[in-house]
């Protein structure tokens, strides 16, 4: 009851509210920004969902299967009342985002950059993925889901957690999938992942550098500014796309003006993740941070998440 009360009296609550998640948008980034406006909508609030870009091939299955249109590009956020979500760093924020009015961030990674004039509503916890937020925002408001939006959160976990097998995924994760499974009525959970896998592989009629952009993040580490991309693959592209991706380093390293980049390639069905280095010091950053059997390809035998096994080792070696 008393979180709820907090809700009250808001000064924006009229005023047109854009919720937002970070650039280059994944599903969790889509899927909550969509499930959060609305729930701001249930509580009197002129909320609307928007995106950061184009989105990949796995949200435009997620939101075509659950029947919702693809939200409109916010390109300049300066002026603007905004809520973040999947993101509190300005780097990885719309452009504008430092001349935004922020009034809330719903995250679950680590605690950015993002600053504001005024107080705000802030909420992070250490789950698999910003969804499992915003479900527990519906349940302490009172306000039920429905399908549509259950669908859309219920997508946003698998995603995120590698169908709860991911290192990130926490018991409230897998909660919240039981939770949300009947309510989206998604008969086989498994099989509802296998599809949206094949989705998040299919990088057809896509360049090499518009997949390294698909799920690309940069961080400073130490006096190092560093690109980290992620892409899926499953067995019969891991080839392909692991060779593409060794060839297209060295094209967009100019462009992006770090002093390492880096290619995580998981293979979704082997549970594989091959790290690909480019910059001078990369490499060897990412063996002595992992190890190598051969002194030239790092592997992790597992699916990797970039925030919890790949940044934090990552930082204990590059300064």
């Amino acid at each position: 009851m008393l979180y709820s009360i907090l809700n009250e009296g808001l000064d924006y609550r009229d005023q047109e509210t854009f919720v937002v998640g970070h650039k280059n948008p994944d599903t969790d980034s889509v899927c909550s920004a969509i499930a959060f406006a609305a729930l701001q909508k249930k509580l009197g609030v002129n909320a609307r969902a928007m995106v950061s870009g184009k989105i990949n091939n796995e949200s435009a299955f997620v939101l075509k299967h659950f029947g919702v249109e693809v939200p409109e590009v916010l390109s300049d956020a300066a002026g603007k009342n905004i809520l973040l979500v999947d993101h509190s760093s300005f780097g990885q924020a719309v452009n504008g985002m430092s001349e935004a009015r922020i009034l809330t961030i719903i995250d679950h990674h680590a605690l950015g950059d993002v600053v504001t004039s005024a107080p705000l509503k802030i909420r992070t916890l250490p789950v698999g993925c910003t969804a499992t937020i915003v479900y527990l925002e519906y349940q302490e408001n009172n306000q039920e889901i429905d399908k549509t939006t259950a669908g859309l959160l219920l997508s946003a976990i698998l995603s995120d957690t590698v169908n709860m097998t991911s290192s990130t995924t926490t018991s409230a994760d897998r909660e919240v999938v039981r939770a949300l499974t009947p309510v989206a009525e998604v008969a086989d959970l498994d099989k509802y992942f296998e599809e949206m896998a094949d989705a998040a592989a299919s990088y057809d009629n896509m360049s090499d550098e518009e997949i390294y952009n698909t799920d690309y993040k940069e961080f400073t580490m130490g006096s190092k500014h560093v690109g980290i991309s992620q892409m899926n693959m499953k067995e019969k592209t891991r080839v392909e796309i692991t060779t593409r991706m060794t060839s297209v380093l060295p094209e967009v390293f100019p462009k992006k003006g770090m002093d390492m980049l880096y290619a995580l390639a998981t293979d979704l069905e082997n549970k594989r993740t091959e790290i690909l280095a480019y910059g001078e010091g990369a490499l060897e950053a990412a063996i002595k941070a992992f190890g190598s059997a051969d002194g030239k390809r790092v592997f992790l035998e597992k699916v990797a998440s970039r925030k919890k096994d790949v940044v934090p080792k990552l930082m204990e070696v590059i300064r």
